[in-house]
Order: C-alpha cells, then sequence, then structure tokens
C-alpha cells in the first residue's frame, strides 16, 4: 500500500518534515473480503438486460445470445460491480454455457 506523505510544521522556525502517513481503510478485513456469491439467476438477469434479449437460461452460451467482445467487458464489470471480486475476461470465453461462468465466479471466490 503506497504512503501519503504529508508535511508538519516543527517549531518556531516552520520547517517543514515528512511523516508517512497511512489512509484508514473504511471496511475491515474480514469486509473488505466478502465476496458476494452469485446465482445463476442473478446472472440470467443481468444477460438478459445487458443483451436486452428475454427470457434466458442457464444453459444459454453467451455468445449465442448475440453478445460481442464488448458485451465480455461490460459483463466483467457488471459481475464484478455485484460480486466484488475481479472476473476474468477469458473466463466468459472458455465457459460453455452461463451456468458454467456462475460456477467459475463461485469457485474463484473460495
Amino acid at each position: 500500500m503506497p504512503l501519503l506523505l504529508r508535511e508538519i510544521a516543527t517549531g518556531d522556525d516552520t520547517v517543514a518534515t515528512r511523516e508517512p502517513v497511512r489512509p484508514t481503510p473504511d471496511l475491515s478485513r474480514e469486509q473488505a473480503r466478502a465476496v458476494r456469491r452469485l446465482s445463476t439467476q442473478e446472472l440470467c438477469d443481468i444477460v438478459a438486460e445487458l443483451l436486452h434479449v428475454s427470457p434466458v437460461d442457464e444453459a444459454m452460451n453467451f455468445f449465442d445470445l448475440g453478445a460481442s467482445s464488448l458485451d465480455v467487458v461490460r459483463l466483467c464489470s457488471a459481475l464484478e460491480a455485484m460480486c466484488g471480486q475481479r472476473v476474468d475476461i477469458g473466463l466468459i470465453y472458455e465457459s460453455a454455457d452461463l451456468a458454467d461462468i456462475t460456477r467459475h465466479v463461485v469457485n474463484d471466490a473460495t
């Protein structure tokens, strides 16, 4: 973690010295590490909204639904925001169906 520096006046001559200051985290370590689990239905809902298609089933392939490479990036971003963990773009390309994506995301969290 980078250190932040702040100037502090010392004595009457106001000579500035630098003292490292660590930022105070907003969350405890346990809270920061907490990763939200993703259900297959939640993923189907995200994909339906992202691609403007309905209905979406867990057995469907993301690309067969009309997804492009830009949609992959958008899906990864949505999953990261929802689950609190980084989702590898390659995972979407390698997954056979939406259920497979969900399994990978859940397994990567453990």
